[in-house]
């Protein structure tokens, strides 16, 4: 009955009708503006996200262990250890991993605990190279290969917002098999 009474009020007073109905329009509208704002944050963050890789090198004559960035946005590193299986041991950094090359120096090596990756840059954190004929890099290469085949990485990064850390576990058993 009241629904009736309202009806009627309305037909005689169309100005309180489209006042009510602009009201009504503005409420929707109001809600499609915040979902349109939550979308296109949720797309903004999604746009940049980084996407980190391990890439490990086997060749006969480059040994390498690289960091790629293969996502849209800047990776940033927050935590990186470098655990060895074996012994149990976590080393901020790969080289204090390895054993000591005889009669050979390290062709590139990364120390740093932080750092940033723009999309698609790699970040090398270590490197030795050498000569296929060469015996003192043969033994160093091989040393090598069995003592990383018993590292895992254990990389912690976010993106440009910040939001919660990824952790991201690499086992380097890629050496394993030569």
């Amino acid at each position: 009955m009241t629904s009736i009474i309202c009806l009627y009020y309305l037909i005689d007073n169309p100005e309180i009708a489209i006042a009510f109905l602009a009201l009504i329009v503005s409420i929707i509208g109001v809600f499609i503006s915040i979902w349109t704002i939550r979308s296109s944050q949720k797309h903004n963050k999604l746009s940049v996200k980084p996407i980190a890789y391990i890439l490990p090198q086997n060749y006969e004559d480059k040994i390498c262990v690289n960091i790629q960035n293969k996502g849209t946005g800047p990776l940033i590193v927050k935590k990186i250890e470098f655990i060895d299986l074996k012994t149990k041991v976590k080393t901020k950094s790969l080289v204090e991993s390895m054993p000591n090359l005889q009669n050979y120096h390290w062709s590139n090596f990364s120390s740093a605990k932080e750092f940033v990756l723009s999309p698609n840059e790699t970040k090398i954190m270590l490197e030795l190279t050498g000569e296929i004929d060469d015996e003192i890099y043969i033994f160093n290469r091989e040393l090598i290969r069995e003592k990383l085949s018993t590292i895992e990485i254990y990389l912690e990064y976010t993106g440009i917002y910040g939001d919660k850390n990824i952790i991201f576990r690499y086992l380097l058993d890629w050496y394993k098999n030569y």
